[in-house]
């Protein structure tokens, strides 16, 4: 079983059960302690703090981490500055769309932006604003499966109850997880340019949105996911293509902007952590999803058939890049960076750390740094001369 984040959200819930007055100002003073009502602290070493993800926007780094904490440096991680954020929510991905538009996620379902280069940050969703859409699109399914299973042939009949009762577990599961308030993370986003975007998550989260961010629409019934699996990782191609990975091995795949999706299966069975997209010699495209125990899957052009390749750990894989030139940069959780310079067929060692808990990587502006985020802060390693 998955542990869900438990927290009271609601003055509802006490007006359900006839609470007495003195009840509001007890769940108001619950409400106001809550970490998306609170600013992230300001703390004299937040450049040592726990960071979960980390970008470029433009010539200045960005990570995000625990508490809510956001750093950015323009000396390519020579100092950091503390970020203003509203809320004191770990923070688990950050994306930019250009040097000034960016986006985080994080638990709690927490979307937050930035429009002067992650100085400065609002937020624009969080899970109070997810549940209720993942209940309408799961009771949307139901519904819809209870009446071809009611229409269904006796033939088919066996199949449409089956359907019926996945589709009928899937909406129990997701108002009950819904009880629990704002309590299912997001862990990754991916924009396709300044208003066209999605975000992923645990249990099944898949939003998008095409207006920067000021209003989100959840997606995730186009994809049959009774399991409610989680959704660890996204990405996108060269011309607009969407991919999302996660539990199970599982990758989807949408050509249309998220309107429909088709199962890429992997054979796997293993978490994948995360995937990243490149093109090959003769222009088509190439995914790559990497994740757990060093495991690495390869799939080019239309084909449907996965390659595994060898990555020569097996440490779980955490973090991707792929440079101007076309190299594949992948690290692992201590710090091993792997490279591939044939679109993902290969893959040989590049650099070793020995870094206590890696969870993710991006370049410096220049290509000639590494950043490595994780336990203590954002890690930087001369990249160009690791190359010579």
């Amino acid at each position: 079983m998955r542990p869900l984040m438990t927290r009271v959200t609601t003055l509802a819930a006490l007006l359900a059960v006839g609470a007495l007055p003195g009840a509001y100002a007890q769940q108001e003073a619950k409400l106001a302690k809550d970490p998306l009502n609170i600013a992230a602290p300001m703390i004299p070493k937040a450049a040592t703090n726990t960071m979960l993800g980390a970008t470029t926007a433009g010539n200045r780094l960005v990570a995000v981490g625990d508490r809510g904490v956001i750093i950015t440096s323009t000396d390519d991680g020579a100092s950091w500055a503390q970020s203003k954020v509203p809320v004191s929510i770990t923070l688990t991905a950050v994306r930019f769309a250009n040097p000034t538009l960016g986006w985080a996620v994080g638990h709690d379902g927490v979307v937050l932006n930035t429009t002067d280069g992650g100085l400065n940050w609002t937020r624009q969703l969080d899970g109070n604003g997810i549940n209720p859409q993942m209940i309408a699109a799961a009771k949307t399914k139901m519904e819809a499966a209870q009446a071809a299973a009611d229409a269904a042939p006796a033939a088919k009949k066996e199949a449409a109850m089956e359907a019926l009762d996945n589709a009928t577990r899937l909406f129990d599961d997701t108002e009950a997880g819904a009880r629990f308030g704002p309590s299912r993370p997001l862990l990754d986003a991916w924009f396709k340019d300044a208003n066209t975007g999605y975000v992923v998550g645990a249990y099944g989260q898949l939003l998008k949105t095409t207006d920067g961010g000021k209003s989100w629409n959840y997606i995730g019934a186009g994809i049959n996911n009774f399991e409610s699996l989680h959704y660890n990782a996204l990405t996108g191609t060269q011309d607009g293509k969407v991919i999302v990975v996660g539990e199970q091995g599982r990758v989807y795949l949408s050509r249309d902007e998220g309107a429909t999706w088709k199962e890429l299966p992997t054979g796997y069975k293993g978490h994948l952590y995360g995937a990243i997209a490149t093109r090959s010699a003769s222009g088509a495209d190439v995914i790559v999803a990497y994740g757990f125990r060093g495991n690495i899957f390869r799939l080019e052009g239309n084909g449907t058939q996965w390659t595994q390749v060898d990555s020569g750990t097996k440490e779980s894989l955490v973090g991707s890049f792929v440079t101007p030139a076309g190299f594949i940069v992948l690290v692992d959780q201590v710090g091993r960076i792997i490279v591939s310079a044939d679109q993902g067929k290969t893959f040989i060692e590049f650099m070793k750390t020995s870094l206590p808990a890696v969870t993710g990587l991006t370049f410096n502006a220049g290509q000639s740094k590494v950043a490595l985020p994780g336990k203590g802060g954002v890690k930087m390693f001369d990249f160009a001369k690791q190359a010579k």
